[in-house]
């Protein structure tokens, strides 16, 4: 019995010291990551990471940065140019209630094009102008969208979820 509670005992050590082991070689592991630098900078490796890029410019010169700051703004106009244009697609092919119109402009493999159908397009575009219409009773009383004041239909803060879920 005592022979028995011993290795019980050192089993259990031993399993405490590797996970300690293991935790100490992690934190080793991800101590030496941040503080090897490039010019001794200890967050030049954190700041690439989670700074949006920030990281990224580090020794560039000031047109080298200048240039890629422009750079981002045109691909972000561009962007939003591009989502401009699809959501007006979208709600011209809901307006028409044409299904092929609106699967072209959402994209074929979008998730919300999984589940709307041919079938139930037409409650599909039924509950879109419902939404509207709530959206523009809501607005007339002063609750405009956001803050939470969009009762579960993807008017406030979580974007359209309901819909893409």
């Amino acid at each position: 019995m005592k022979k028995d509670n011993l290795l019980k005992g050192a089993a259990v050590f031993g399993a405490l010291a590797l996970m300690a082991g293991g935790m100490l070689a992690a934190d080793a592991a991800v101590n030496n990551s941040v503080t090897s630098s490039d010019n001794g900078n200890a967050n030049s490796n954190w700041e690439g990471r989670g700074n949006r890029g920030a990281g990224n410019m580090a020794g560039l010169s000031d047109e080298e940065k200048a240039a890629r700051i422009a750079e981002r703004d045109a691909n972000r106009t561009a962007n939003q140019a591009a989502m401009e244009a699809r959501r007006t697609a979208v709600e011209a092919a809901l307006s028409a209630g044409d299904y092929d119109a609106w699967v072209a402009a959402e994209g074929a493999n979008s998730p919300i094009v999984a589940k709307v159908t041919k079938d139930n397009f037409a409650q599909f575009v039924q509950a879109h102008s419902l939404m509207e219409q709530a959206r523009t009773i809501l607005s007339g009383i002063g609750l405009d969208e956001g803050a939470g004041h969009g009762m579960g239909m993807g008017m406030g803060l979580g974007g359209g979820r309901m819909m893409h879920q």
